[in-house]
């Protein structure tokens, strides 16, 4: 297994990690699933994971990543789920790092 320069520097440091997500907090499987995709496997076991919600205003994405969501909502088959892709929402708090 090849391992790069800085997985094998933070391999035995604590890492602390915080993520931002439009996905709501109670969709824990969801934002592991993030974790899974984005986070080395050998760095996993020495990660705390804090998730912030986090905001989506349509006007300020830009024209690709506005129609990237589009097409996510079209190809989602739950028409709530659907609409809430496309909901505007700020659930940044001054207080959630806590």
């Amino acid at each position: 297994m090849v391992f790069s320069p800085c997985i094998l520097y933070l391999q035995n440091k604590k890492i602390f990690l915080f993520q931002v997500a439009a996905s709501p907090p109670q969709e824990s499987e969801k934002n592991q699933a993030y974790n899974v995709w984005g986070i080395p496997a050998q760095l996993i076991s020495n990660c705390k994971l804090y998730f912030l919600p986090g905001r989506m205003i349509m006007n300020t994405l830009s024209a690709w990543d506005r129609l990237m969501l589009k097409m996510g909502a079209r190809m989602t088959k739950d028409p709530i789920e659907s609409k809430r892709m496309l909901t505007e929402f700020n659930d940044v708090k001054r207080k959630n790092p806590d």
